[in-house]
């Protein structure tokens, strides 16, 4: 039987699969959907983000009645940083994960509403551990991190805008990073290692 949901919001993670679309649903967590076709279907990108239905049918989802809400439009090194987000979204969700949902969710539209604050590599970095720590994964070798470190992953972002990023501080990170990262066991899949590799060249360069 086939019964409509709710309207609710997401961000969609993976379009243009067939019929099919992944989205990050601000209530269900991440999930699969049939695409039920609509004038704006043909211009769902990765990262749109989009208002809906769902229905349910046989245990599959079928999404319906999109409006485009937002199209990132970063600027191109943001939008790069931006695309890999989505990509450690749908490798390291698991399907029909909702908890802290709403967390997660609120802390990917931070890419949509402040994007200006993401320009320095720091934030980047500082954003993808957030991220991990809010899903529940943590480095092998957690405890070796000190709490100032801890606590500089949980603070508001507009309370780190102003640090000064040093040697140490950037090699926690990117041991943190890559540590969660080799975590899933198709690691090797995943263009966001080099992509932290070339934020570090660019640091340093600039």
């Amino acid at each position: 039987m086939e019964k409509i949901i709710f309207s609710s919001y997401g961000i969609v993670l993976r379009a243009n699969l067939y019929d099919k679309l992944y989205i990050l649903d601000s209530k269900l967590g991440k999930i699969s959907c049939i695409l039920k076709y609509n004038k704006l279907s043909l211009r769902l990108v990765n990262g749109a983000y989009i208002s809906y239905n769902l229905k349910e049918y046989y245990n599959q989802h079928i999404i319906s009645n999109i409006d485009i809400l937002d199209i990132p439009n970063h600027q191109l090194h943001n939008l790069y940083f931006f695309h890999h987000v989505l990509e450690l979204c749908y490798y390291f969700l698991p399907i029909n994960y909702s908890a802290n949902i709403s967390q997660v969710f609120d802390l990917i539209l931070h890419l949509y509403k402040y994007n200006i604050i993401f320009d320095r590599s720091l934030v980047k970095k500082i954003f993808l551990c957030k991220f991990f720590k809010m899903i529940g994964i943590y480095p092998d070798d957690f405890l070796s991190y000190d709490k100032d470190f801890i606590k500089l992953i949980d603070q508001n972002y507009f309370n780190i805008i102003d640090i000064e990023n040093n040697l140490n501080l950037d090699i926690n990170l990117m041991r943190w990073l890559l540590s969660c990262i080799n975590l899933h066991p198709h690691s090797h899949r995943l263009k966001t290692i080099n992509f932290l590799k070339e934020l570090d060249i660019n640091e340093y360069r600039n």
